[in-house]
């Protein structure tokens, strides 16, 4: 049993030492063999790590360790697979989060979560993209999913017959789930029971007008703005909701693209800019009706992207006739696709707005490299980083960077794979001192490292915990006085510079 204590200060300690790259493997693999594992539960996700940590991890006894390994970038596809079948639910749930961080779940791995029993991870495995039908149809026994699954993914045959039984014993509910499996039209008979069911009465409203327009007069706001975002909106209720009291309702309903023209005319006389912004993105909105609404954006105005349109950045024609809109809302959208035409490339880079300027240079691989100049010092970190490492950003803009007495200027250059040796020399004796750091590979000294593990500010501490010059035989000290609850800034540890 571990001796270890998990306190601010030494939890910190530990989590610099583990992202030290010079620390030794053995010497993270102790730490995750005696750390205490509520210390190190979140410092694994999305990392990579050696091997034999991996193991270490995936074989421990403590549940929280094996959580984490399935949190790790590298973790190869058969370990993930052993932890999707893991005893502890929390294990498996984080192998089933993988997928939704953009990391890999093999499709053994995806069969053996199909075995766990919560609710939630069987939604994941029918609704996502990624997980083929095979192991979907191993669901089709669920009692609740089961009929979905056939619906959707078996063969006709079978689902013609789960939908024929459920139109004959079903719920409304399952009625409703069936009718939307299958884009297919209830019998007449039917209707009523949908109607009368509060669970299914906006669906209902899509087969029966009459009965659209009552719920849209409904004193349930939660109903009429289920109604107002319905894809099958009938237009004498969208009328009616046109006119609706609660904000949100008349938000849904401009935000939908079934919304018939005369209602969103009807809404786009509204003063509410949030409202009319809304309008005026839609797409079912008709450019007559955008240009008598004379919605103004300036420069400095935060809108956000058309959502519909951000969607389809695939569709490259879609993308590039948006580019060319007189409306810098669409303009702004399809500035972030990295898809469009040089033709679209050349007309963005010189557009009136700065923000098209700045999302195209974000986003787009063959922006300008005079606009990725003008542009970068406004980036994030992120961004920053990717338009630097452009093959077009020019060598001598990157080289008056590196020279710059705005130290914005230096620190961009940082960024940037292409380097001379000059240009490296000249950041390498840069006086701030987390620039010349990176250039630097003697600064700071093991002198000077073991002198800030003295310093009274924990963060000082961390930082030479984490250091590369940092001498491996004093991070093994220091990983034994905090497993075994020494202060390290109140021990003196015998250093060997």
């Amino acid at each position: 049993m571990s001796r270890f204590r998990v306190i601010p200060s030494t939890r910190k300690i530990l989590h610099a030492l583990m992202c030290n790259p010079a620390a030794p493997e053995e010497l993270v693999r102790q730490i995750i063999e005696r750390a205490d594992p509520s210390a190190l539960r979140y410092l694994c996700h999305g990392r990579v790590l050696p091997p034999s940590v991996i193991d270490t991890m995936a074989r421990h006894q403590d549940p929280r360790l094996r959580e984490a390994a399935a949190e790790v970038e590298n973790t190869p596809p058969e370990t993930v697979t052993t932890l999707a079948g893991d005893p502890d639910g929390k294990v498996r749930r984080a192998v089933w989060l993988r997928a939704y961080a953009g990391m890999p779940v093999s499709e053994a791995a995806w069969r053996a979560l199909s075995k766990d029993r919560r609710r939630i991870i069987r939604d994941g495995i029918v609704s996502r993209d990624d997980v083929s039908v095979a192991v979907k149809l191993l669901l089709a026994d669920d009692p609740g999913l089961g009929d979905l699954v056939v619906l959707r993914y078996g063969t006709r045959t079978d689902a013609d017959a789960v939908y024929q039984r459920i139109l004959a014993d079903g719920t409304p509910t399952a009625i409703a789930m069936a009718l939307a499996a299958t884009g297919r039209t209830p019998p007449p008979e039917l209707i009523p029971l949908l109607v009368a069911d509060p669970a299914t009465t906006v669906v209902a409203a899509r087969y029966d007008e009459a009965h659209a327009v009552r719920i849209a007069n409904s004193p349930d706001v939660e109903v009429r703005r289920q109604l107002a975002a319905d894809s099958h909106l009938p237009p004498a209720a969208a009328d009616v909701l046109a006119a609706d009291p609660d904000g949100q309702v008349r938000w849904a309903l401009a935000d939908n693209p079934a919304a018939p023209v005369t209602a969103l005319r009807r809404l786009a006389e509204e003063g509410s800019r949030e409202l009319r912004i809304r309008v005026f993105s839609n797409e079912s909105t008709p450019e007559d009706l955008r240009t008598s609404m004379d919605l103004v954006v300036a420069a400095n105005n935060h809108v956000p992207t058309v959502g519909w349109l951000a969607a389809r950045c695939e569709d490259v024609e879609l993308q590039a006739r948006y580019a060319r809109s007189p409306h810098v809302i669409f303009r702004r959208t399809a500035a972030c696709c990295p898809h469009l035409p040089a033709d679209a490339v050349a007309a963005l880079a010189e557009d009136d707005d700065y923000t098209v300027r700045l999302h195209l240079a974000e986003n787009h691989p063959d922006a300008p490299g005079e606009l990725l100049v003008r542009m970068v010092p406004m980036g994030t970190a992120l961004t920053a980083a990717a338009m630097m490492r452009r093959p077009q950003f020019p060598a001598d803009a990157l080289d008056r960077f590196t020279r710059s007495g705005l130290e914005q200027h230096r620190w961009l250059a940082t960024y940037s794979d292409k380097l001379t040796g000059e240009q490296k020399a000249r950041l390498a004796a840069d006086p701030v001192p987390d620039i010349r750091e990176l250039f630097d590979p003697a600064y700071p000294t093991a002198a000077e490292l073991i002198a800030m593990l003295d310093d009274p500010d924990l963060e000082v501490r961390c930082r030479a915990a984490k250091h590369r010059n940092l001498p491996p035989a004093v991070m093994w000290q220091l990983f034994e006085a905090t497993v075994t609850d020494a202060d390290p800034h109140l021990m003196r540890l015998q250093r060997q510079q």
